[in-house]
């Protein structure tokens, strides 16, 4: 039977690829190996801190679809058809791509959308660039330094095809890497995981019995390692209809991603809920701010959010973080952008990824209790960036809930 923490097991599949491809494909790890992708020097003393690792703030899905993952690398397919856009994305680590088909590619920045430039990449051409700071480096030179948050377009007549390697960097690093900030494994920092329920009318009032008694299990798997919230929905009136029709809802917060991945293969998490549909969101939270009272009692508000893909991202987050500052009744506020599947070792998992629904993004703001957040909700700045948001929203949800 499958965990209340991740969907029934499935299998996973190969992605079919022609002969030819294959050969391309072959030929690029051979060449991509041999490409340098830092300068030699000196070796300095290494450094095992992650306290200060950087963590996504956009989704680090800089593919269509992730063929394979283990604690060295990460290998994706990226396939457009003309005109398609791949909406913004974090490059956390260094990559290498080659082309098996090409076209003609505009990137744009991700925080306001704009373009930042257009450049061919033809068939069979081979690209290195490294992370340095907040900047992707062309290691050849012919592409100046750009911003490492990017949307990338294909602005050709042919669907683009590529498939790109990332390199994941050693976790203990030199002074000298730590220093420079630039591509960090992330992999050991703290992951939360929201689990939306849709009870059935006759089983809700049972409903945070049934969360409560998974939240125990996770815990005797996991230890310290996880905490867990649960609730109901408690939506103001006004935003009921943004719930998606779903009833119930889990926090965990997990100390790392080996400590979720612990806690859903665990025999004694594992439950049948086969008959009730779920959402799973996954994210290392970016905290902006802790409230005092943040477990058993408070009040929260979950936001999910899916932009356009012309959308300025950047700018709403930053606009969504702005609030903080505005609006007093705002005691805790945290942030991230989806991260399912991209915690695990192996192949990836069209079903993990589908289970969050397309959202990109999950913001969880923290109230004191129902009176606050109706002030909120109803304050002029919250209500003017409202104004702002809305137009570059896909798809959106609202789930507000007192933890248990």
């Amino acid at each position: 039977p499958p965990s209340p923490l991740s969907p029934p097991p499935k299998k996973i599949r190969s992605p079919t690829m022609p002969a030819a491809s294959a050969l391309v494909l072959l030929r690029a790890f051979l060449i991509l190996t041999l490409i340098p992708t830092s300068s030699a020097g000196a070796a300095a003393e290494p450094v095992c801190s992650l306290a200060a690792a950087r963590i996504p703030r956009y989704p680090p899905t800089v593919g269509t679809r992730k063929l394979y993952e283990d604690a060295a690398s990460l290998v994706w397919e990226f396939v457009l058809g003309p005109g398609e856009r791949l909406p913004p994305h974090e490059h956390m680590y260094d990559y290498k791509f080659t082309v098996i088909q090409g076209t003609r590619l505009a990137v744009f920045a991700g925080s306001s959308g704009e373009e930042m430039f257009q450049f061919d990449s033809p068939k069979g051409a081979t690209m290195a660039f490294v992370r340095k700071g907040d900047k992707m480096h062309d290691v050849s030179g012919a592409i100046p330094p750009f911003d490492a948050i990017h949307g990338v377009q294909n602005v050709g007549n042919t669907t683009y095809h590529e498939i790109l390697f990332e390199t994941k960097p050693r976790a203990c690093v030199s002074q000298e890497e730590a220093e420079d900030a630039g591509a960090q494994l992330y992999d050991n920092q703290r992951i939360k995981r929201i689990q939306m329920y849709h009870f059935q009318e006759e089983k809700r009032s049972g409903g945070i019995v049934v969360l409560l008694d998974h939240g125990k299990k996770v815990q005797s798997v996991a230890g310290d390692s996880a905490k867990t919230l649960s609730g109901s929905l408690a939506n103001h009136e006004s935003e009921i209809k943004f719930s998606k029709d779903m009833s119930h809802i889990m926090l965990i917060d997990f100390k790392n991603p080996s400590s979720l991945e612990k806690a859903v293969m665990a025999k004694e998490v594992v439950v049948d809920l086969t008959s009730i549909p779920t959402l799973v969101f996954d994210f290392h939270p970016n905290v902006v701010k802790t409230a005092k009272r943040d477990g058993v009692g408070s009040l929260k508000h979950v936001v999910l959010i899916k932009f356009k893909n012309t959308a300025p991202v950047g700018d709403l987050v930053q606009g969504y973080i702005g609030l903080t500052k505005k609006v007093e009744e705002m005691k805790g506020f945290e942030w991230g952008p989806c991260a399912n599947n991209l915690n695990k070792n192996g192949n990836g998992d069209d079903g993990e990824v589908a289970l969050a629904n397309g959202f990109q993004f999950a913001f969880i703001t923290t109230f004191e209790g129902p009176t606050a957040r109706d002030s909120y909700l109803f304050d002029e700045a919250h209500q003017a960036y409202v104004e702002i948001l809305v137009p570059h929203i896909a798809d959106f949800m609202v789930f507000d809930f007192v933890g248990y």
